[in-house]
């Protein structure tokens, strides 16, 4: 009886021991296992980032594309009606907005309108589009009839071309012409606007104002594209 008693103390003394060690062994398995999954939320958050800063530059990398396919037409190479600029101009001189200094005291409140442009022209190179809609607006409101109104009309317009909204896009794209008929901006205006077009599924739409470049532009730079363009919207 004695062994049996001393067998038994044993057993409950081993297994005593047995239930440290497994609980020891579970522990360091646990913390072991929380590290990993520690490791692999940071590694997937750091991917996240990664993907993110990439989706980012291929973004920038396509607006600068666009920029350059769209932004290398000065005034000198599109053909003007030279009594519409005189009109224009005229308006200009007579415009109390036409400050040559982009400079303006609205409500005790000086508006500097170059420093609106950089601005703009800052955002927008970040990607900051709503920051550099906020200036452009600003600027068109104070100084509609500077040299540089035409230009912060088409920036303008790229801010929602950049960021997919299409419609808004296309309303001021469709502005300048109507607002600046003879600036140089006016044909990228009617091309961007047609693709905004094509994103819309408006493809009729879109072939008339292509149609409207090359029939009024032909001296374009970009018309053989745009002559493309029109050959394959008349494909689909």
């Amino acid at each position: 009886m004695y062994d049996i008693k001393m067998q038994v103390g044993r057993l409950q003394t081993l297994q005593g021991d047995t239930h440290k060690l497994l609980s020891s062994y579970i522990a360091e398995e646990q913390q072991k296992y929380q590290a990993r999954i520690s490791s692999q939320a940071d590694r997937q958050t750091e991917l996240e980032n990664q993907i993110s800063e990439l989706r980012e530059e291929v973004r920038q990398l396509k607006r600068l594309l666009e920029e350059m396919r769209f932004s290398m037409g000065t005034s000198e190479a599109f053909p003007r009606d030279d009594s519409t600029e005189a009109t224009l101009s005229k308006d200009r001189r007579a415009s109390p907005s036409a400050a040559p200094d982009l400079v303006a005291v609205v409500n005790g409140q000086t508006v500097d309108g170059a420093t609106l442009l950089n601005t703009a022209r800052e955002a927008q190179a970040k990607g900051k589009y709503e920051n550099a809609r906020n200036a452009l607006q600003t600027f068109l409101e104070h100084f509609p009839y500077s040299p540089e109104a035409e230009e912060a009309l088409f920036s303008l317009a790229d801010t929602y071309f950049y960021e997919g909204k299409y419609e808004d896009a296309l309303k001021h794209f469709l502005r300048l012409p109507e607002t600046y008929p003879a600036s140089g901006r006016v044909p990228d205006s009617l091309v961007k606007a047609a693709i905004c077009l094509t994103h819309l599924n408006r493809p009729q739409e879109a072939r008339d104002l292509l149609n409207r470049v090359i029939r009024e532009f032909p001296n374009y730079q970009e018309i053989l594209k745009v002559k493309d363009m029109v050959k394959t919207l008349d494909q689909k």
